[in-house]
């Protein structure tokens, strides 16, 4: 079965490639949609966002941020020398 539908797909390209060849607009398309981002289906989302309560977090939501950041930003002590051969890479002077 496998096989059949690899036959079936290389032949699909190769038409699809002689349509290209033909200035076939469609298929032109169809390719430029499929296999080059600039050319790909986009969704666009516009809107506003307010914010209508400002509450404190509660104890559980600070804790689960604090092991977010934990998790995302390891201290030096957690992470061994990875993270301070990091740290003195990206040492820049801000004279």
């Amino acid at each position: 079965m496998k096989e059949g539908v690899d036959f079936v797909c290389d032949m699909s390209e190769g038409q699809l490639l002689s349509l290209i060849r033909d200035k076939n607009f469609p298929a032109i398309h169809l390719w430029l949609r499929k296999h080059h981002p600039r050319y790909a289906d986009k969704v666009e989302i516009s809107g506003r966002i307010e914010h209508k309560e400002m509450r404190e977090l509660s104890a559980e939501e600070k804790e689960l941020i604090e092991k977010s950041l934990r998790l995302a930003f390891p201290r030096e002590e957690e992470n061994g020398d990875a993270q301070a051969s990091l740290k003195d890479n990206n040492n820049y002077d801000h004279a």
